[in-house]
């Protein structure tokens, strides 16, 4: 079980390789939604994007995890993952200079990453189906010369391939190599299926930390001492530790010896030597902690991966 568990890991960092071009996201505090709970499948990856900056609420202190995603939204998520960068107009009829997507659309058309729906047209109001989201995806990725395909495998073959249009058939292969879409049960892609926002979330949460972009680094602290995580051990961090089943309740007998703080909360646990507790205790916010229940493999996984930062 161990070694699975380390192939995992080793694994994984062939996805997580540092890439030649990683551009600038401004990270801010992750807003509070009030439709958004940390039972919420989509938790982590709402709270990651509203850290980065990628994605906002649409007002009233709501994010609309079910609300649709249309072409305008995808291309500025897209384009705030990118930095920001100007561009000259793109001279679509239908991209409006004061709407609030314009910079993002002309960016986009300016690099090659959308071709619009007609000659003049870009149809911004139109929902964004899954085979449009990876044909924006792929080139994007092509367009800063950068590579996070794996070509030695694929991450998931698609089952129903013979159903994504032409134009977008190798860019939709090409994301069977990144991990970036997961199919449904069936490994089918779904390609003319569009995504809510929530989804839109996950799918940004996933190219984020491909692209080693996150809001902050992890800080541990223990004994008193605190010290910053690199860049790979807190993306180690994320996918191993937000993604855990939890319950509510404060356990107080059981005191940590060591904090491990990330952008959406801090996961305390204990590691003395010889002796590994077999939880994890995650603070999500002052009201409400989780108790995880983890496997042991990953509480030594987790020992020997922070071992050097313990004093």
């Amino acid at each position: 079980m161990k070694k699975r568990m380390i192939s995992l890991v080793l694994s994984m960092f062939m996805l997580f390789s540092v890439l030649q071009c990683i551009p600038s996201v401004h990270a801010e505090e992750p807003a509070a939604f009030s439709d958004v709970s940390v039972g919420d499948w989509y938790f982590q990856p709402v709270t990651f994007c509203s850290a980065l900056g990628l994605m906002n609420g649409i007002g009233q202190g709501r994010f609309a995890p079910g609300g649709s995603i249309n072409r305008a939204m995808f291309v500025t998520i897209l384009h705030r993952l990118a930095g920001s960068p100007d561009a000259a107009p793109s001279g679509f009829a239908d991209v409006p200079a004061e709407s609030f997507y314009a910079k993002a659309v002309d960016w986009a058309a300016s690099e090659g990453i959308v071709n619009g729906t007609g000659e003049r047209t870009f149809s911004p109001e139109r929902s964004i189906i899954r085979q449009d989201m990876a044909c924006m995806l792929a080139r994007y990725l092509w367009s800063i010369d950068t590579d996070i395909f794996r070509w030695d495998a694929c991450e998931q073959m698609y089952t129903d391939l013979d159903t994504v249009s032409g134009y977008a058939r190798d860019s939709v292969e090409l994301m069977m190599r990144t991990g970036l879409f997961l199919g449904d049960e069936a490994s089918n892609f779904r390609p003319l299926d569009t995504a809510n926002r929530a989804e839109a979330a996950t799918l940004f949460t996933r190219l984020a930390l491909a692209m080693q972009i996150i809001p902050e680094q992890a800080v541990l602290e223990t004994g008193g001492e605190s010290c910053t995580l690199s860049v790979e051990d807190t993306i180690w961090l994320y996918v191993h530790l937000t993604d855990l089943p939890w319950q509510e309740g404060l356990y107080a007998e059981y005191v940590p010896t060591h904090t491990l703080k990330l952008w959406n909360g801090e996961y305390r646990f204990e590691l003395p030597d010889g002796d590994f507790h077999n939880g994890i205790n995650y603070v999500c916010s002052d009201s409400c902690m989780g108790s995880h229940q983890i496997d042991p493999n990953l509480i030594w996984l987790i020992y020997e991966r922070f071992a050097a930062y313990i004093p």
